[in-house]
């Protein structure tokens, strides 16, 4: 009953007008539209000229161990991106602080963008560390008691003195699988025979090298431990399909992928069941289609260096830079001729004015290496 009459009551004074009349309903203001925030790799990129960007896709390797004048002006001029350092750069861990101080003072890139300055540091035969304390045993001999761990703590002591002497960029781990026992290029620098120990291995390299801040790169894709040819002096062929692909020589790199890989070298290997016609350096359908796609890697890819025999024997430094470039590859190693690095910039420059290469392809490619510098703390804030 009383229910009732608050309800009669209530429909009274409605009708009587008694309750004020309800303001309109007004929507709360929109906050203003957040403006796209550019980052800073994107503010770069739109401010960068061809050249400059271009220069943004090479490594190149320098002579001697001071960084002269003439060297200084030629990776200054062509805003280079990268060095690698040879054993020939390598004399003490003083000098070579030196050097990389003196190339990292260039400031080559465009707003204090700095340079990627890479080594192979393996262990064993390949070890560019200078000094007693730099040598480190080969990755066979790392994973030989099979203890993941060790091999991390391996790479994380070469990591640490790479930082150092100013050296950011690890061309290791070694991620292929000696499969072929006649290899005359991999041998003891593979952790192992089956994909099983390379990838664990491989995968414990990787991790201690990236938590030391220096970028891992793994190589050489998509498998060079099935070669009976090195690839400095001649071009290995694998007649592999992508099944055993699949099931053997990409499982290490698959995982690296997974877990975080930043950097990946291509190697210099032609596989005629996925491309009869170009090695995979140059390979559109390995690059862009196996690793990109297929394998959803979107980080850096590194050719290895294009004056070895396998590619310098059937392509001028013009002609490999602007098909690795097509293919995918994002960054151009041309480690010892001056006058292939000259030519190499000249034909990636003409290619993308004439529109061999679509300006979208070059974009994505410099993102990628600048999103990577900006993760290792080479881009000034």
């Amino acid at each position: 009953m009383k229910r009732l009459i608050i309800t009669a009551l209530a429909l009274a004074v409605i009708a009587t007008g008694c309750i004020g009349k309800r303001d309109e309903y007004t929507p709360p203001e929109e906050p203003p539209a957040a403006e796209n925030q550019k980052s800073a790799v994107e503010t770069l990129l739109e401010g960068m000229t061809i050249e400059e960007k271009v220069g943004q896709l090479f490594m190149v390797g320098l002579e001697g161990t001071e960084l002269d004048g003439d060297t200084a002006a030629f990776l200054k001029e062509h805003r280079i991106g990268g060095v690698i350092l040879f054993g020939r750069n390598t004399q003490t861990p003083e000098q070579v602080s030196a050097l990389t101080d003196g190339l990292q003072g260039l400031k080559s890139g465009p707003g204090g963008v700095g340079m990627l300055i890479g080594a192979d540091q393996e262990g064993g035969r390949v070890n560019r560390l200078p000094g007693e304390n730099g040598k480190f045993p080969s990755a066979r001999e790392q994973a030989a008691d099979n203890n993941p761990d060790k091999v991390k703590e391996v790479a994380a002591q070469m990591a640490l003195q790479l930082k150092e002497m100013g050296i950011n960029l690890n061309f290791a781990p070694v991620m292929d699988i000696k499969s072929n026992p006649k290899n005359p290029v991999i041998g003891d620098r593979a952790f192992g025979d089956t994909p099983g120990v390379v990838t664990r291995m491989g995968m414990a390299f990787m991790k201690g090298t990236l938590e030391q801040g220096v970028i891992s790169v793994a190589k050489h894709f998509p498998g060079h431990g099935d070669t009976g040819v090195d690839s400095h002096t001649d071009l290995p062929v694998i007649t592999h399909s992508m099944d055993r692909l699949e099931d053997f020589e990409l499982v290490p790199f698959g995982e690296a992928i997974k877990n975080g890989l930043p950097a990946i070298m291509s190697a210099h290997i032609l596989l005629p069941e996925i491309d009869k016609d170009y090695p995979a350096t140059l390979s559109d359908s390995v690059i862009n289609g196996i690793l990109r796609e297929r394998m959803g890697f979107d980080g850096v890819v590194v050719s290895d260096d294009l004056d070895m025999g396998a590619i310098t024997g059937l392509y001028s430094p013009g002609e490999a830079a602007v098909r690795a470039i097509y293919a995918g590859v994002d960054m151009l190693l041309i480690g010892h001729s001056r006058e292939g690095m000259l030519e190499a910039f000249d034909a990636v420059v003409t290619a993308v004015v004439e529109g061999d290469i679509a300006a979208d392809v070059i974009d994505k490619a410099v993102k990628r290496v600048l999103s990577l510098k900006e993760e290792f703390g080479l881009i000034e804030d």
